[in-house]
């Protein structure tokens, strides 16, 4: 008999008892995972692969199982069932798999890192006010207080986000909600290679003059507080590097609602100030609040739905030849 064939054969699957039952199992997973209903075709962090998902836990909080092999972060992103999750808890233990959970994201937030790019991260969110009445203030002036509870993975661009980073955070775009970053946790969620960033937003005041209504390349329009326009180094061969568009009106930017129209125009100058040919291009978003007029290149807007009063406006502008343009936030206002 040949014992060295023999003893290979033995130990291919592992050269002890518990190895070679370890490597059975992951055979048997990895063999008998695509019948069971809790495969499921995912994507996690981008990448197609799969993931047995426990389906009939809470509807916005899923247990999984990884398939052996496979590797899987607390931080991590999974795309499934039409819905962004975030690996909120994965086991170091990878043996045979990695067990964790799930929990839905239902919010996508947008902020401008230090260079001006606008960065964007899903995350779970939970209310925090559970012991406030959603007001703070003193005999002179009421403000409203209201907390979240915001969970997103730890990564380069999350782990410098600082006390005072206001975000916007409803569903609804009409009115910019600013919260503001009071309590950043890096720790208690850190578990892991990545791990769960945990940071907590108070309801803060609108900034008419430096929260914007932007629009992505994609065509979303979205609130940017603090938003600061990127401004991309000039091309010296270019002759319109040094032109900049203007939005022009008189008094404040105001509109009363059920008073007259408020008309604008737009100019263009070079860098001494001397005006140039300009065919502007106007936008104004969001769409549908107030009532609007183009007169010889002039936007007239008004407003008489009093539900209305508080909305802002966004009106931009640009020079169709030169691209250059320029926007400016209004206020319509009941008083």
């Amino acid at each position: 008999m040949d014992w060295s064939s023999y003893n290979k054969r033995l130990t291919i699957n592992g050269t002890t008892q518990r190895e070679r039952s370890v490597n059975q199992t992951k055979y048997n997973i990895l063999n008998k995972a695509p019948t069971n209903p809790s495969y499921k075709k995912i994507r996690l962090n981008g990448e197609e692969t799969y993931l047995i998902i426990n389906t009939s836990t809470k509807p916005y909080y899923k247990e999984f199982e990884s398939l052996p092999g496979q590797k899987i972060l607390a931080g991590d992103y999974v795309e499934w069932a039409n819905n962004f999750w975030l690996v909120y808890e994965a086991d170091n233990d990878d043996e045979v798999y990695i067990e964790g959970n799930l929990r839905q994201c239902q919010f996508e937030l947008f902020w401008q890192n230090s260079n001006g790019k606008i960065v964007s991260r899903h995350a779970w969110v939970q209310n925090a006010s559970a012991y406030n009445n959603g007001e703070s203030g003193n005999n002179t002036i009421t403000l409203q207080s209201n907390q979240f509870m915001v969970y997103m993975p730890y990564d380069d661009e999350t782990l410098i986000l600082e006390n005072g980073l206001r975000l916007h955070m409803s569903r609804n775009n009409r009115k910019c909600k600013p919260y503001k970053l009071t309590r950043p946790d890096d720790i208690a969620n850190g578990y892991g290679e990545k791990g769960v960033l945990n940071l907590v937003f108070t309801q803060d005041e609108y900034n008419f003059e430096e929260d914007k209504l932007v629009e992505l390349e994609s065509g979303k329009f979205i609130w940017i507080c603090n938003y600061s326009s990127p401004t991309p180094p000039p091309d010296p061969t270019d002759e319109t590097a040094n032109l900049f568009a203007h939005i022009n009106y008189a008094g404040t930017n105001t509109i009363r609602i059920g008073g007259n129209k408020k008309k604008f125009t737009a100019t263009l100058t070079d860098k001494d100030g001397n005006y140039l040919n300009m065919t502007p291009v106007w936008n104004v978003e969001p769409v549908g609040l107030a009532e609007m007029a183009l007169v010889n290149n002039e936007l007239h807007i008004s407003c008489n739905d009093e539900n209305m009063d508080q909305s802002t406006l966004t009106i931009s502008v640009k020079d169709e030849h030169s691209g250059f343009s320029t926007s400016v936030n209004v206020l319509l206002s009941a008083f």
